[in-house]
């Protein structure tokens, strides 16, 4: 089966569609069993067939459907008797495709875009609002960024409260004085090393939270920063 024989039965089909004088005569009784003869729908006996060569009505319309079959056996398929009956050129195929006005068409392809919904009308207010949720998501995180400076400097502080009170002061010559040293003369070594190594973890605390705090200042100043220019635009822009 060709694409080029199909072709040839689509516009026997289409033929036949225009011809008002073939479907004309099919209105007639005697015609209409001739066909239904013809096309072994309902067999007549030989002798209600021997008049046919003689009637030029039932010949002019067998010799339209025997130009169609021709074409379909070229094709390798029956004839569409119901589809000439009912005055169509529109006939679908087993692969999906369909002949429709003496051309073969992708049936499929073709329902595929017609069933495309339309594209949703543009709204010009759209951008405007992307970008006043975009400036919230912003202040919102920068809010919390600064919430979450407060409490790292209030646990910071805490460290170092409970740091120093275990450890000790430093005195006017910037040695370190344990308040749990009451007599300088029974001091031992060990309590030497053991407050120096407490002084050590403060210290390195203390250097984590002024750290952590000036990080902390300098990503709340550009998210501020950042936050005003958004909102200056935005104003410019509405």
């Amino acid at each position: 089966m060709s694409d080029d024989d199909l072709v040839q039965v689509g516009k026997a089909l289409s033929s036949l569609k225009d011809n008002e004088r073939f479907h004309g005569v099919l209105q007639q009784p005697s015609v209409s069993k001739a066909v239904r003869h013809w096309a072994g729908i309902e067999r007549l006996s030989p002798e209600e067939c021997e008049d046919w060569q003689s009637d030029g009505q039932i010949m002019f319309v067998l010799a339209e459907l025997r130009r169609l079959e021709h074409c379909c056996r070229k094709a390798g398929m029956k004839v569409p008797l119901h589809t000439v009956l009912a005055c169509e050129d529109e006939l679908p195929l087993p692969d999906g495709r369909r002949l429709r006005g003496g051309k073969l068409e992708n049936a499929a392809v073709q329902s595929t875009l017609e069933d495309l919904p339309d594209l949703p009308p543009v709204d010009p207010g759209a951008w405007r609002r992307t970008l006043v949720w975009q400036l919230v998501t912003m202040v919102l995180a920068a809010v919390l960024a600064r919430v979450g400076v407060w409490y790292q400097e209030e646990e910071f502080a805490k460290l170092a409260m409970n740091a120093t009170s275990a450890v000790g002061v430093l005195g006017p010559g910037g040695f370190l004085e344990c308040k749990a040293i009451v007599s300088r003369s029974t001091m031992q070594s060990s309590d030497k090393i053991s407050a120096l190594h407490q002084w050590g973890e403060l210290k390195a605390a203390s250097g984590h939270c002024r750290l952590g705090h000036v990080t902390c200042q300098w990503m709340w100043r550009n998210c501020c920063d950042l936050a005003k220019t958004l909102t200056a635009q935005l104003c410019g822009l509405l």
